[in-house]
């Protein structure tokens, strides 16, 4: 059974949240489908297995949870697709859109009627937190989605979900794109990355890539993220790390080149993915990777510290996540209000009392 922690601006410290609603299953993992403004939608998943390595949360509740307070809400089943459907890729994002002042939380799927067939059908379902519906749309997702990894994303700027994907897979052309999802028009688009293509990277063995693109994961060293409130790119694809931001100059957006660290003078890894996980008021940047190793990298002084989470080494058997995560004591009930509902039943009203900088640890 997975676990969630949280800890605040030292890293070191994690705290333990108490997830009663959340029922424990050796065949299942937890995810979090999405976070925003302090609230995390929840759920479990079926371990990967077969040759599509994907699953929706079918037979148990999507949670909406403020870990702050311990407040939680059960989402209305989202519309299940037909027995016998072949299920292709799943996605989710979470967060809130300004115009409307509303949550929502978004479900992608791409799936197949005949198990045979070439032809991939998608659809994507919209929940507005407080509602008792989902919206669906079926056909709108651009095929490309379907190769994003990471499936969950956290990447929430202007109103907009983000997940990052390849265009034109199987061919030697193959590059990094940005699909994103408007939560107001509730439209994708998308645009180009600084990546110059996937395929080719410098730090892949030829086996390696053959695996990746295989399995579908030519991203696994290409993440985004958010940093400075603006729109962030990581490529760990080589020998170095490079970290863009996407920034708006009068209207005029474009990418520029925040950091470059080399790895083998700064870090104990060669390829392996990087997520930035903040970026420090003293300009030091805390990043993390998949050997489950936090560092702190002074962009002034070019030196490393590593940050040493207590417990984690305990249990080396155990990796975890990292779920960037602005804490608020906001109620859901007032979230849920938003929407037009109101119910004084469902929780206690807690007014707004401030934030705190946290992230979630999950391992």
């Amino acid at each position: 059974m997975n676990e969630l922690h949280f800890v605040e601006n030292d890293i070191v410290r994690p705290s333990m949240i108490d997830l009663p609603f959340i029922k424990p299953a050796f065949y299942r993992d937890l995810a979090v489908l999405g976070s925003c403004n302090g609230l995390l939608c929840l759920s479990t998943l079926d371990l990967p297995h077969g040759k599509n390595d994907c699953s929706l949360p079918m037979d148990i509740p999507i949670y909406v949870l403020n870990p702050m307070t311990g407040q939680h809400m059960a989402l209305p089943p989202f519309i299940y697709l037909p027995e016998g459907v072949e299920l292709q890729g799943f996605m989710s994002g979470f967060g809130f859109d300004n115009a409307k002042q509303e949550y929502k939380l978004v479900l992608v799927m791409f799936y197949k009627y005949d198990e045979g067939s070439e032809y991939i059908e998608n659809e994507v379902q919209v929940y507005t937190l407080g509602r008792m519906f989902w919206n669906k749309m079926v056909g709108i997702v651009p095929d490309v989605l379907i190769n994003a990894y990471p499936t969950f994303s956290y990447v929430l700027i202007d109103g907009c979900i983000n997940w990052i994907t390849v265009k034109d897979l199987d061919s030697p052309n193959a590059r990094p794109v940005v699909v994103s999802f408007n939560l107001r028009l509730g439209e994708f688009s998308d645009f180009t990355t600084p990546c110059v293509g996937v395929t080719n990277i410098e730090g892949y063995e030829k086996e390696n890539r053959k695996r990746l693109l295989k399995k579908k994961k030519p991203l696994e060293c290409i993440r985004l993220g958010v940093l400075g409130e603006l729109l962030s790119l990581t490529d760990s694809s080589t020998d170095f790390i490079r970290i863009w931001q996407r920034k708006n100059d009068s209207g005029n957006k474009s990418w520029i080149q925040l950091f470059v660290l080399q790895k083998d003078l700064s870090f104990d890894w060669h390829i392996s993915p990087v997520v930035p996980i903040k970026l420090r008021e003293n300009g030091e940047l805390v990043v993390h990777n998949s050997n489950d190793i936090i560092v702190s990298y002074n962009r002034t002084s070019g030196e490393c510290a590593y940050l040493q989470v207590d417990g984690i080494c305990a249990v080396f058997t155990r990796r975890f996540e990292v779920v960037p995560f602005v804490g608020t004591l906001i109620s859901i009930k007032s979230a849920c209000r938003h929407a037009g509902v109101s119910n004084d039943t469902l929780f206690p009203d807690l007014s707004f009392a401030g934030m705190v900088n946290s992230l979630f640890i999950m391992y």
